[in-house]
């Protein structure tokens, strides 16, 4: 009997595991740090061309938790080198991913 709730417990996801970070400390950090550039909120239109807006990063098929991580943990030639505390990372991704439609 054990053994079976260990097993269920191992199966069960995380509670919370979406609810990683906060969407409004998110949008705060994006208003300050991101929308130089970026449009942060849906129907906002970015204001460098070549800086994709955050809505459709969101609606991408490819976006999950783990690819925006990848993506703000790693250089890239056309956007500052952007270092944030682990907190702020996973407030910003919530705030992405919470401007999905889909």
């Amino acid at each position: 009997m054990r053994l079976v709730l260990i097993a269920l417990m191992l199966a069960a996801p995380a509670a919370g595991a979406d609810d990683i970070g906060s969407p409004a400390r998110g949008e705060t950090l994006a208003r300050e740090v991101c929308a130089a550039c970026h449009a942060v909120a849906r129907g906002e239109v970015s204001p460098d061309p070549d800086a994709a807006a955050f809505a459709d990063i969101a609606d991408l098929v490819s976006t999950t938790r783990q690819s925006l991580f990848v993506f703000l943990n790693t250089t890239h030639p056309t956007m500052p080198n952007l270092i944030l505390e682990p907190e702020e990372s996973d407030d910003l991704i919530a705030y992405i991913l919470s401007l999905r439609e889909n």
